[in-house]
């Protein structure tokens, strides 16, 4: 049976969606926002990507790098 951890300490208090579609103008300024207001909670941002033909997603996947599950 695997270990299940029911702590709330990497529980997300606060999720934050982005929908996106060819937004690699602005997507990095959004989610430094996001990760500059709220660096002491436990944030998640969810991002949905409507098949941008530009960087949107090479930009979404940096930041993941930098802040691996919260984005």
């Amino acid at each position: 049976m695997p270990d299940i951890n029911l702590s709330m300490e990497n529980t997300p208090v606060f999720s934050v969606i982005i929908p996106t579609r060819n937004e690699a103008a602005t997507i990095g300024e959004t989610l430094h926002h996001y990760t500059s207001l709220f660096p002491a909670i436990n944030l998640e941002i969810i991002i949905s990507d409507a098949n941008s033909t530009d960087s949107t997603a090479e930009i979404v996947r940096m930041w993941q790098l930098k802040f691996g599950d919260r984005i």
